[in-house]
């Protein structure tokens, strides 16, 4: 009970209070003798450390909650700390220490939602990096995994944006026809992002006009929503847009990306193997 009030007060920005509510939970489940409660204590204290900024200080809590749930053999427990850990270590500006970590947290996680999120969230950490063919990859498993709308919208908007980056015309109408048929779906943070992401691409592929329509529709959704950082953003875009298109192809021609790490390579290597045994799969 103690766990999950204090993760009802984290979600609803008390974070005081959840600490105090995660504090309580672990000094119970230490007294008890309960191994797993008091990880999970741990797990959501990092989480509110992320929250109030205090990233380095998550990323240790993180570590030693993953060296005890292996030594304590919590599958679970090992996931949610590994997929909090790429978190933390992605907003600390180290994607590619993230990547193994939040790709472990998909093999160890045995609920598919979760296996998907881990997942999804790889794909992104990957993007940020320019890894893109690894990116599709990650992306492409879990819109094959039948994966929640939510999710499933997620990755496609991703797909969509890696298609125009990397100057896949094919990929990029693909799923653009995708999200179209499902805008209806999305939430309004979501439309708004799908419209700036589409005109964007479509700038980048030569067709302005459209571009320029798409945007302001962002632009106008945007505002209709509240969505004050959104309308900046985009109308950065918007004023622009020809500026904007030239950034995109002299990204096309930057040089590729950095030799990654031993371990970073291995995540690349196995997100292909996993893609192409879905492949084979869907064939056979």
């Amino acid at each position: 009970t103690q766990l999950q009030r204090a993760r009802a007060l984290r979600r609803a920005g008390r974070l005081e209070e959840a600490g105090a509510g995660y504090a309580k939970a672990g000094a119970l489940a230490t007294a008890l003798g309960d191994h797993r409660s008091e990880l999970l204590s741990r797990i959501g204290w990092a989480i509110v450390l992320q929250k109030t900024g205090n990233l380095p200080e998550s990323e240790r809590v993180l570590r030693d909650v993953l060296d005890d749930a292996r030594v304590l053999g919590d599958r679970d427990a090992e996931a949610r700390a590994c997929h909090d850990l790429a978190v933390a270590l992605a907003r600390r500006d180290r994607p590619a220490e993230a990547v193994p970590f939040a790709f472990r947290a998909y093999e160890l996680y045995e609920h598919p939602t979760h296996r998907a999120r881990a997942l999804h969230d790889t794909g992104t950490l990957l993007k940020e990096l320019g890894h893109y063919a690894a990116t599709k990859d990650a992306l492409m498993v879990v819109v094959g995994s039948c994966p929640p709308t939510d999710l499933l919208l997620l990755a496609e908007l991703e797909l969509l944006d890696v298609s125009a980056q990397i100057g896949d015309r094919v990929s990029f109408e693909r799923w653009r026809t995708e999200l179209t048929a499902d805008r209806d779906l999305m939430p309004p943070d979501l439309q708004v992002d799908f419209a700036m992401k589409l005109g964007a691409g479509l700038a980048v592929f030569d067709r302005l006009t459209d571009a320029r329509a798409e945007l302001a529709r962002a632009i106008a959704l945007a505002e209709r929503h509240g969505l004050g950082e959104s309308v900046f953003r985009v109308q950065r875009l918007l004023n622009d847009v020809r500026e904007y298109q030239t950034r995109q192809r002299d990204a096309l021609a930057l040089p590729s990306p950095s030799v990654p790490s031993p371990e970073l390579q291995q995540t690349i290597d196995a997100l292909h193997r996993l893609r192409a045994s879905q492949a084979m799969a869907g064939v056979s």
